[in-house]
């Protein structure tokens, strides 16, 4: 009996010492190691799960640039079949700017204008309260982004927004690989990672949410940054939930955290 319970303690002993080998030879726990200067957007996640991510990599960004404009995009989880862009001229306890979404709301029909659904919207809620404290005098533009768009409405708000930027971050809020192990996920970032670095867009749109969960976010996200010659990638973080909690044959959802820089 004893045997069995040493041979157990051994077994379960390798297979962690085989997991934190392998979460450190492929830098899951990495970060980048410089100072982060002249950052014009950057991709976090929005679970709170993965808030020391966040938290650290707006307090990197607050080191070197100062914002007084933020425009946050991530994706319509709960009204997925409304308009492409759903906005609001108010947003409860934070300060938005009014002017941008005016302009946003002249664009028509594929810009929707509504508080109440914004607000229950964590893509757009979980950054906003982290980067409140961070930068508690800048105004903030909210897009949650449908699944449904044409190529004309994602040119007509990526043009729109890439105009006045002075002190202006642009904000990706999106999870990548979900309902994947730990392996097959981080491989999956790697693909995205590439993809997003290489601003290819239309493998991007062919991702599901085995890769990342909001494609068309991404590529919206990007045509800003292309506008802006905001094209120079740096990785911060690729990891996985169950890095996070400690629980390595967990299946969940991975993060990847990285900016875009001139």
């Amino acid at each position: 009996m004893r045997k069995a319970i040493y041979l157990l303690v051994f077994a379960v002993t390798l297979s962690l010492g085989i997991y934190y080998s392998k979460i450190k030879d492929t830098d899951t726990l990495g970060e980048h190691k410089d100072s982060l200067a002249n950052v014009t957007g950057i991709i976090i996640p929005h679970h709170d799960l993965a808030n020391s991510l966040i938290i650290d990599s707006f307090q990197k960004l607050k080191e070197n640039n100062e914002y007084t404009k933020i425009v946050v995009i991530g994706p319509n989880h709960f009204y997925p079949e409304s308009p492409t862009i759903m906005t609001s001229y108010s947003l409860k306890d934070y300060p938005v700017d009014k002017s941008s979404v005016r302009m946003l709301e002249n664009l028509g029909k594929d810009v929707l204008i509504n508080q109440e659904k914004l607000e229950n919207e964590h893509s757009i809620g979980i950054p906003i309260k982290y980067l409140s404290k961070i930068y508690p005098d800048a105004k903030f533009i909210p897009l949650a982004v449908s699944p449904f768009y044409t190529d004309d409405i994602l040119t007509k708000v990526s043009n729109l927004l890439a105009v006045d930027v002075d002190n202006t971050l642009f904000v990706l809020s999106i999870d990548f690989s979900h309902n994947l192990g730990i392996d097959e996920a981080l491989k999956n970032n790697e693909t995205s990672i590439d993809a997003i670095r290489n601003f290819d867009t239309q493998k991007i749109l062919s991702f599901n949410d085995e890769y990342l969960d909001s494609p068309v976010s991404t590529v919206l996200f990007l045509d800003i940054m292309k506008i802006l010659k905001a094209e120079s990638w740096a990785t911060l973080y690729s990891t996985h939930g169950s890095v996070i909690v400690g629980q390595p044959d967990l299946n969940g959802t991975s993060y990847v955290v990285g900016v875009f820089s001139k």
